[in-house]
C-alpha cells in the first residue's frame, strides 16, 4: 500500500503529504505540512478541526483508507508562534477511523 495524506481545515486550503512508497500498512511521512485557514475561524467555530484524509495511491484510482480530526482549540493553546519550543502542544496521537466507523490505526502528530 502506497499512502498519502491530505490535510485541511477549510476545503479551499488543502495541503498534501508525499506518497510513502515503502511504509506499506505503517506509513511515515515525517514532513511539515502547512495548512492555511482564516485567522478568526477558531474563535467563530468551536468545532473547527484539522482534518487528515489518508488515501492509498493506486494505478486506476485513489482509495480512501481512513481519516482523523483534531479540534483546533486542542492544538492552538497559546505559546509564541515564532518560538515553537514555547508552544505547549508538542505532539499528539489520534485514531484514524474508516468510513464505516471502525478504527484503522493511529496517527502520530
Amino acid at each position: 500500500m502506497k499512502t498519502y495524506a491530505v490535510v485541511y481545515v477549510e476545503d479551499d486550503h488543502v495541503a498534501k503529504a508525499h506518497v510513502d512508497e515503502h511504509g506499506g500498512t505503517n506509513p511515515s511521512w515525517n514532513e511539515v505540512v502547512k495548512v492555511k485557514f482564516h485567522a478568526k475561524l477558531p474563535e467563530k467555530d468551536v468545532l473547527a478541526a484539522l482534518n487528515f484524509d489518508i488515501y492509498a495511491h493506486g494505478h486506476m484510482r485513489e482509495k480512501p483508507v481512513g481519516g482523523a480530526r483534531v479540534l483546533l482549540c486542542d492544538v492552538l493553546k497559546g505559546g509564541d508562534t515564532s518560538e515553537p519550543v514555547d508552544n505547549p502542544v508538542q505532539s499528539m496521537t489520534v485514531y484514524v477511523w474508516r468510513s464505516s466507523g471502525r478504527p484503522q490505526g493511529l496517527l502520530n502528530l
